[in-house]
């Protein structure tokens, strides 16, 4: 369920789709709103950046799926960039490492301040740490 006012904002490489799509799985199922670029931008849209931009101001939490391929991504990035900006509304940041079928996942050297950090080896760990993000969300909005 994507909501016009959403509450969490999904940055991510589009070559971790796979779990971006099973993230939302379970976002749906607490009926939580969320923002991904897969839903509001397409090969069409002008002003990507800009989009992007108030997306990442206008969201509550911000959920980084960190992965090899995120970190060559210049949106990614920026994303990162945007959330340190004072003016947004991001109360809480979390990042969900994804580690690769080598064991590796590269450092976030980007500061992100007091996020919760996630490491994920398997779909199963997936699931469950976006069970636990969900729930200590809904803890902090009530």
């Amino acid at each position: 369920m994507t909501s016009t006012n959403p509450i969490l904002f999904l940055s991510h490489a589009s070559k971790d789709k796979i779990y971006l799509e099973k993230s939302i799985e379970r976002i749906r199922h607490y009926h939580m709103g969320y923002w991904t670029s897969e839903e509001y931008i397409n090969p069409d849209t002008k002003n990507v950046y800009k989009k992007l931009r108030k997306a990442v101001k206008n969201c509550n939490i911000f959920i980084l799926f960190w992965s090899n391929n995120s970190a060559n991504s210049m949106f990614v990035r920026d994303e990162i960039n945007w959330i340190t900006d004072p003016d947004n509304n991001v109360k809480k940041r979390y990042v969900l490492k994804i580690f690769d079928k080598a064991g590796s996942c590269p450092e976030l050297t980007t500061h992100l301040e007091d996020p919760f950090i996630f490491s994920v080896s398997n779909m199963n760990d997936l699931q469950n740490h976006i069970d636990t993000i969900v729930k200590d969300i809904r803890l902090q909005i009530g």
